[in-house]
């Protein structure tokens, strides 16, 4: 037996490609096919978005409840300002007041 009578252990080269016809493509599912699992992503979808929703009407909810909060705070330390700002000009008139008249005491 020579080395050309005996059998190959492996093929030769790559395989070769098969070549394909239009009947063995697959065809795409059909629309019907796809609209149980569309309507179920629809749905999914359509509950994140309500969560989310109800998410930013929480967070609009404290915003206002901050906002109103800081416009009070605002407010009373604008009163205790003009509080503060009235009593140290009432002070320095009764100081002022005071001096002069300290002019007219006798000593």
């Amino acid at each position: 037996m020579t080395f050309r009578d005996q059998p190959l252990l492996h093929h030769e080269g790559p395989p070769r490609r098969q070549e394909t016809t239009p009947r063995d493509i697959p065809s795409p599912s059909m629309p019907s096919d796809m609209q149980p699992f569309i309507w179920q992503q629809l749905g999914e979808i359509q509950k994140c978005l309500g969560r989310l929703e109800a998410g930013q009407d929480d967070i609009k909810g404290r915003l206002e409840k901050v906002e109103e909060k800081t416009s009070k705070t605002s407010e009373k330390l604008s009163r205790i300002l003009w509080i503060g700002a009235g009593a140290g000009a009432v002070i320095g008139i009764l100081v002022s007041i005071a001096t002069s008249l300290l002019k007219y005491l006798p000593k």
